[in-house]
């Protein structure tokens, strides 16, 4: 990336360990790494993120690492919120919502965890599609030649028009908007990084729309319902919000299979 730290962060430098599980973090460590957060060079490194594999919490935690060096540290919601976890193979979540048994079934979009669930669920109620608007400027962890949004729409289609899937409601989540906004509308960059017939004004709203366009016209049954939802995870009055519209959908469909509408 051509980009230096000053000669006496990159002293710092040599003072933090490499990560591993033996080590903790200390005051020490977290005040040499948010010393050398305000770096020129650490800030520019930040804005060019899509260049490299940085998870999009990474600032946020390293803006409050003194909190989260305290030998007393306790999650807070927030935390565990932007903490993330690879899904990998399928799991199972049942829990109840007013009454309403609901049985999530939660299944890793990487492409090596695809084959293990395809074909598994024939006869569900609804898909929930969740796709990152922020990934329209990086590339695959597994493959550095992919964009991750030509792979999400892709990956969408094939979902959507799967045969398992003929009669199921579609949910989808573009996630991620807070990051997105911020790329578009401060970053500046060019929803045509990802789409070269992009020829509208760049600013979010948009963006999005034309973001949902291209999901949308990847359905291809005209008898499918497709319900987009603009999301940001990590708000969760956005998500209790999504997540009750998404209850309703799901009711509608059992009292309509069970003819009772």
């Amino acid at each position: 990336m051509n980009l230096k730290l000053s000669k006496e962060n990159k002293a710092l430098a040599k003072t933090i360990p490499k990560h591993d599980k033996t080590h903790t973090l200390s005051k020490e460590i977290a005040s040499a790494i948010q010393t050398m957060s305000k770096d020129p060079a650490w800030t520019a490194a930040l804005a060019r993120a899509s260049e490299y594999q940085l998870y999009d919490s990474a600032e946020y935690f390293i803006n409050d690492l003194q909190r989260l060096a305290s030998s007393d540290y306790e999650p807070t919601d927030n935390d565990i919120i932007r903490s993330r976890q690879r899904t990998s193979g399928v799991v199972e979540t049942r829990f109840e919502v007013d009454g309403i048994e609901i049985n999530l079934v939660d299944v890793g979009g990487q492409r090596t965890e695809r084959r293990k669930w395809m074909d598994h669920f024939e006869g569900v109620t609804a898909v929930i599609f969740c796709a990152a608007l922020s990934g329209y400027d990086m590339m695959l962890r597994e493959h550095k030649k992919v964009n991750r949004m030509h792979e999400a729409l892709d990956l969408f289609e094939s979902v959507c028009n799967n045969r398992w899937f003929t009669e199921t409601h579609m949910i989808l989540f573009l996630n991620k908007n807070d990051i997105f906004k911020h790329k578009v509308e401060e970053l500046k960059i060019p929803l045509s990084t990802c789409f070269s017939d992009y020829d509208r004004r760049c600013d979010y709203d948009t963006a999005v729309a034309f973001i949902k366009e291209k999901f949308l016209i990847r359905n291809k049954n005209p008898n499918k319902i497709v319900y987009p939802h603009v999301t940001n995870a990590t708000d969760t009055r956005n998500i209790t919000v999504v997540f009750k519209a998404v209850k309703g959908i799901i009711m509608h469909d059992a009292l309509h299979r069970n003819g009772l509408m």
